[in-house]
């Protein structure tokens, strides 16, 4: 996990559990479920009410979507050559890169880090996502990134 200076770190994992995945702070407590809606993801806080959905990607753009309507988009910029994804939110832009597809490292535009994740495989084509986020940056759709992530940048394991 990245180290960064002076920040307030959230750590969360995001472990599968059937057909779902269940979202869990830093002492286990349960925060979220994502459940996969025929071509989405849905985030659920602990009473199982929708927060945002992550649609399947157009031209490598997931969008995060709130009550139907556009919150952020997760976009990929390369999945090959120093695998990057870009999220936007307004004109706040991170960056999630890669160099060997399992250990992500997030940056805002200045290029100051501001958290990472892991990815670690636990099954055939199964994966948990071990996040670190700057709390300033946190919003409940941030546990989605990963995901999008796995399915544009193939992990390596």
């Amino acid at each position: 996990m990245p180290e960064t200076k002076d920040l307030h770190l959230l750590e969360l994992s995001v472990v599968p559990v059937r057909n779902k995945y269940q979202v869990e702070d830093s002492k286990g407590r349960l925060l979220y479920t994502i459940k996969r809606k025929w071509r989405k993801y849905a985030i659920l806080d602990a009473n199982d009410y929708e927060l945002y959905e992550l649609a399947d990607p157009t031209e490598d753009e997931y969008r995060i979507l709130l009550n139907n309507k556009r919150k952020a988009s997760v976009r990929c910029l390369s999945k090959f050559v120093h695998p990057k994804m870009e999220l936007t939110v307004g004109k706040r832009k991170l960056v999630f890169a890669t160099e060997d597809r399992m250990h992500y490292t997030i940056t805002d535009e200045n290029g100051e880090e501001r958290g990472g994740f892991e990815v670690v495989s636990v099954g055939k084509d199964e994966f948990r996502f071990d996040l670190q986020i700057a709390q300033a940056d946190f919003d409940d759709y941030v546990p989605l990134i990963p995901l999008a992530a796995v399915h544009s940048i193939t992990p390596v394991s």
